[in-house]
């Protein structure tokens, strides 16, 4: 038996016919096919899959973007430090006057840093910014590979649409070419499907008929996704930093007291009766700040109770006690700290906190640009005095000139103190606030006034020598206003430096740990969530697909379409005789002859390709056994010469032979 050449399509190889050959003759019967239908009893098989292609389609994509997405979070969130422990110093871009310049800046320092609100994550190898991204780029690894299970889902459109506009006998049936671009596009390839519809809308000028242009969007939909995703992705690297930051961690229990509060003495406001200064046969009251001593027998002296530790103070020699001032309301607030606060703990204690008003009671004062004069008191003395008060009469007496015991004219402050109890809040090495019992307006009681006031009336050596400094200090000012300012200070100063002696120390209010360059993970809001929004986008679309083609389509009716709309189901129908295509099969390998048997066959058919006289390639066909004998040239040549002996001179005047396919 001679081997046979054919056509992909089962139709005999034949001659090219020449000029001279006659021309094939019409007996009028030839009729187009119909289209064929199946036998009243016959039984309905349909292909395997639907289930499996449905599930596939609408999970594939969801649970890895479930998965990583719960993972990133839960990671992110876990680790999340409290927004009340971190501390960041911020620097907004610099402004100007050109509007369009400061928003192009703003993007920039957006793009850069992803928003100013972030997460602040503990630092460890979980949350470090590379694990980090690396979690989150697994869904977009995985999303390309999963892009056919999503065109899948819109196939069974495609394969319903077929079924209903072939039955209805529709006109509106894609083209062979828009086939073939049909099922690249539900092959899901990337973008070049969309190019080749684009071109070809573009160079034909013809319409895309339904499921074309279906398919068309939802690959681009799910391209755009996918490079949507990956962008944001890269963003998310990018912004998600190490850096440092100040943590600040509240502590359970105080532990330090870097409060300052008067002895209990002084609390339970009591006095001592002792022979005043003045007149030894006098009995005066004192408060805790002042104790005497005597010297000799019926002689007292009075001082600053425990100097040595107010010198310390004073002169900023103290191992406990500091001075430490803020200014809060337009008022400067003076009060007694501890040494040994740092920056490593923030806390609150509270304090006894004085502040000083002076204005100057000499009056018709000149500013010249270098000092100033005020009437008569053109050389006065800026020694200070000894005297914390003056009578009236010296103050208003008709020369407008007071003097001193050594007859030196010296200026007059009128100055007024006030003390609060408060508590003062340290933080990063500094003191950041003060809170006055009242808002500034609840003073501490009256006995508080004696207390602080008594070492400069009795004019103890302490006091003498610290307002001796805040004259000579003060004398160097310009201006009468900054000679009251400077000398209130430095007596606020004084007087809380003078406590030190008589104040104890009091337990903290509230404490925090803090440290400073504690380095943790930055993680940007809007990077973050714009790429679990663009994640749940993509999974609802899937979602919603899958839906859809169980509800608007049979699904097992349309799987029959779905899987011949793919590069299988085109090779069996180009290859396979329609006898394969007639029956029944479970899935789509079924429709392949070489599967019928269990074991290979010779009979199993071969494809090769052969050019034709026109420059063109044609596919052919044939029998494994005469392909592996002859080989495919060698049956071409046999069947030439066959086909020339057959038709006689004809046959023979044709030297060349091409290779027809007609198509049914």
């Amino acid at each position: 038996m001679e081997p046979s050449l054919v056509s992909p399509t089962k139709i005999p190889l034949l001659q090219e016919k020449t000029s001279e050959s006659p021309a094939t003759p019409d007996d009028g019967n030839s009729l187009p096919p119909q289209t064929p239908t199946s036998p009243p009893n016959a039984q309905r098989t349909f292909m395997e899959g639907a289930m499996s292609s449905l599930l596939w389609g609408a999970f594939a994509p969801c649970i890895p973007i479930v998965i990583v997405t719960s993972v990133l979070l839960t990671t992110i969130l876990h680790y999340r430090i409290n927004d009340k422990f971190v501390f960041v110093s911020t620097t907004d871009p610099a402004t100007s006057s050109n509007e369009a310049l400061d928003a192009l800046k703003g993007l920039q320092h957006f793009k850069s840093s992803g928003g100013d609100q972030a997460y602040y994550l503990y630092y460890n190898k979980i949350t470090n910014p590379s694990v980090l991204h690396m979690i989150a780029s697994w869904t977009a690894k995985i999303i390309p590979f999963v892009t056919g299970a999503s065109m899948a889902l819109v196939a069974f459109f495609a394969g319903q649409h077929f079924i209903r506009a072939t039955k209805n006998k529709s006109e509106k049936l894609p083209s062979p070419h828009q086939v073939s671009i049909l099922i690249g596009l539900l092959n899901g390839g990337g973008t070049q499907p969309l190019v080749d519809t684009i071109k070809y809308r573009w160079q034909h000028d013809e319409h895309l008929v339904k499921p074309v242009p279906a398919a068309f969007w939802s690959l681009t939909f799910i391209v755009v996704m996918t490079f949507a995703i990956g962008a944001t992705d890269s963003w998310f690297a990018a912004t998600t930093t190490a850096l440092n930051i100040a943590l600040v961690v509240p502590s359970g229990n105080v532990t330090r007291s870097f409060g300052r509060s008067l002895q209990s003495e002084c609390v339970s406001e009591l006095w001592q009766q002792k022979q005043c200064p003045s007149n030894a046969q006098a009995a005066c009251r004192y408060p805790c700040s002042i104790m005497s001593w005597n010297t000799s027998v019926g002689q007292e002296r009075e001082g600053v109770s425990n100097a040595q530790q107010a010198a310390e103070t004073l002169m900023s020699r103290s191992l406990n006690n500091t001075v430490m001032n803020i200014t809060a309301n337009g008022t400067n607030y003076y009060f007694l700290g501890d040494v040994g606060a740092n920056a490593e703990l923030d806390f609150s204690a509270a304090a006894l906190a004085v502040s000083t008003q002076c204005r100057m009671v000499t009056p018709n004062c000149t500013l010249d640009g270098h000092g100033f004069t005020c009437g008569a008191y053109a050389a006065p003395s800026f020694s200070y005095s000894g005297s914390v008060g003056f009578a009236p009469g010296d103050v208003t007496s008709p020369s407008d000139m007071a003097m001193d015991d050594t007859g030196d004219t010296v200026y007059i402050l009128d100055c007024s103190t006030s003390i609060h109890d408060a508590e003062y809040y340290w933080v990063n090495g500094t003191v950041a606030s003060v809170e006055v019992d009242g808002d500034g307006n609840g003073l501490a009681p009256d006995y508080y006034g004696a207390v602080l006031s008594a070492p400069f009336g009795t004019n103890t050596a302490l006091s003498h020598l610290s307002l001796q400094d805040a004259s000579a200090l003060a004398a160097y000012q310009k201006d009468p206003g900054d000679l009251s300012l400077v000398y209130s200070n430095y007596f606020s100063r004084a007087a809380v430096a003078l406590t030190s002696g008589f104040s104890v120390a009091v337990l903290n209010e509230r404490e925090s740990t803090r440290t400073n360059s504690y380095l943790a993970t930055r993680v940007p809001w809007v990077p973050l969530y714009t790429l679990v929004a663009l994640k749940a986008v993509y999974a609802a679309f899937a979602l919603g697909l899958a839906f859809l083609a169980v509800f608007l389509t049979h699904p097992s009716q349309a799987q029959e379409i779905k899987e011949r709309l793919t590069v299988d189901g085109l090779a069996a129908a180009f290859f396979e005789p329609c006898a394969q295509h007639e029956q029944a099969v479970k899935n789509v390998q079924d429709l392949f002859e070489e599967h019928q048997d269990s074991e290979p066959s010779d009979d199993t058919k071969r494809v090769g390709m052969l050019q034709t006289k026109q420059g063109g390639w044609q596919w052919v066909t044939l029998a494994k056994r005469a392909s592996d004998g002859l080989g495919l040239q060698g049956i071409v040549d046999l069947a030439a010469e066959q086909a020339a002996g057959q038709q006689g001179a004809v046959g023979q005047a044709a030297q060349g032979f091409t290779l027809v396919k007609e198509i049914i």
